[in-house]
């Protein structure tokens, strides 16, 4: 059987475009809607997000391509898309995962 994790959002709100102590009100919000819901499905609790850590996942050099970065669409139901990217020059550190 395949583990599970579930963790739950660390910001819900876009704060440059709302008021800290709406944004604020709004994320306690989500969290409890969705520890709600993981503890209803799954009859465990959900981990707690680390504060300000930036969302990630694996480099996968196949889907970096010449046009970009090669990332599930939303409008082509799920469908590859490159997004462009930023190229790194000569003498600049890869970001971590990288090389």
């Amino acid at each position: 059987m395949t583990a599970r994790r579930y963790h739950l959002p660390g910001a819900a709100a876009d704060s440059r475009e709302v008021p800290p102590e709406p944004a604020r009100l709004v994320e306690e919000a989500v969290r409890r809607a969705v520890r709600a819901a993981i503890r209803a499905a799954t009859g465990t609790d959900a981990a707690e997000p680390a504060r300000n850590e930036p969302a990630r996942e694996p480099f996968a050099p196949a889907r970096d391509r010449p046009a970009g970065y090669d990332v599930p669409s939303y409008d082509r139901g799920g469908r590859p898309v490159a997004v462009p990217v930023t190229r790194r020059g000569p003498g600049t550190p890869a970001p971590r995962g990288r090389s």
